[in-house]
């Protein structure tokens, strides 16, 4: 689709830059059965970026998200975390799942898939309780991320007797309630009032402003376009769109250099997230911010399937072709 072009070579704003990355695809493939699901993907996801993936229903945004957090496996290829490889015989591996567990986290689309607790409380607490965490420090968490989230009054509730966007909230104080060095969130704006979604599209800055690295599966180009440092465009066949795969938002990159922001949302303030230290985020918690949002538009479409081996999910890649994300044949 892209010639000799590979996507490592399209992004990012730290281009030069000599650093491992931390999350790395290279030629990963996964199918469910024989559906072949994420195919022939390269990728790589340095520290403190800030990802959107984009494309249509069934495109596998949401599984790749899944495998970034470990939760799905490559059949072919491989996937690297900080260094390590992530499989199904890594995950075996009890303090090794720990420590992934503690440093990706996951917000479901769904918030219901994720909270089955009694309490918010409880749900909160359930993370630092299954990393062995000393009971005050559990507290401690508790406190601090019902605080962040504002949503202290909602302590005692049932998360089933919840709204839409008080769940979210609980789901997302939840995982950060092991304070991930990676956040993943498949559709955060999904079933949110306008309200929640400005609120939560400010508490997603403030995360970045930290330092969080963000990787979010959206529809929504308003979200992609306030949040993402590049864009990953996923196409019908499970692999790459029929564009460059990797865009820098060049919208965002003018902002940084002091150009005209998009709208006056746009423009980055003191994040009460700065460092993210647990021992004084009650203290910063109450200064948080929010952001407006640009129009929305749609992200175009991939080019149809060439066609597939019978024996297998995976294609094999004809003659000049660039072998991983090339038109296979």
């Amino acid at each position: 689709m892209h010639g000799n072009v590979h996507p490592l070579g399209l992004h990012h704003p730290h281009a030069g830059d000599s650093r491992p990355p931390l999350m790395r695809f290279d030629d990963f493939c996964f199918a469910y059965g024989d559906r072949p699901v994420l195919r022939h993907i390269d990728l790589s996801i340095d520290a403190g970026d800030s990802v959107v993936l984009m494309g249509d229903n069934g495109s596998g945004k949401s599984t790749l998200l899944k495998a970034m957090s470990g939760l799905v496996h490559p059949q072919v290829g491989t996937y690297c975390f900080d260094g390590q490889v992530v499989d199904a015989a890594s995950r075996r591996d009890a303090d090794f799942s720990r420590h992934l567990h503690k440093r990706v986290g996951f917000v479901f689309q769904d918030s219901d898939a994720m909270l089955f607790t009694a309490s918010v409380e409880d749900e909160v607490a359930f993370g630092p309780a299954q990393m062995g965490l000393p009971a005050d420090e559990q507290r401690r968490r508790v406190d601090d991320c019902l605080r962040l989230l504002g949503i202290e009054d909602l302590r005692d509730r049932a998360p089933y007797n919840l709204s839409g966007g008080e769940k979210k909230k609980v789901a997302i104080a939840a995982v950060l309630a092991l304070n991930p060095d990676v956040l993943c969130l498949d559709e955060p704006m999904a079933a949110l009032d306008a309200r929640t979604q400005e609120w939560l599209l400010g508490f997603l800055k403030e995360l970045k402003g930290a330092g969080k690295t963000l990787v979010v599966a959206t529809h929504d180009q308003s979200l992609a376009d306030e949040l993402a440092d590049y864009f990953v465009y996923m196409g019908d066949f499970h692999g790459y769109a029929d564009r460059p795969p990797v865009q820098v938002n060049e919208s965002r990159r003018r902002e940084e250099r002091g150009g005209r922001p998009r709208c006056p949302g746009a423009v980055r303030r003191s994040s009460p997230l700065d460092g993210f230290s647990w021992s004084d985020a009650r203290r910063r918690a109450s200064r948080r911010t929010s952001a407006g949002a640009p129009p929305t538009s749609a992200a175009r479409r991939a080019r149809p399937p060439a066609g597939r081996s019978p024996r297998s999910p995976w294609r094999r890649c004809g003659p000049g072709s660039s072998g991983r994300t090339g038109r296979c044949r």
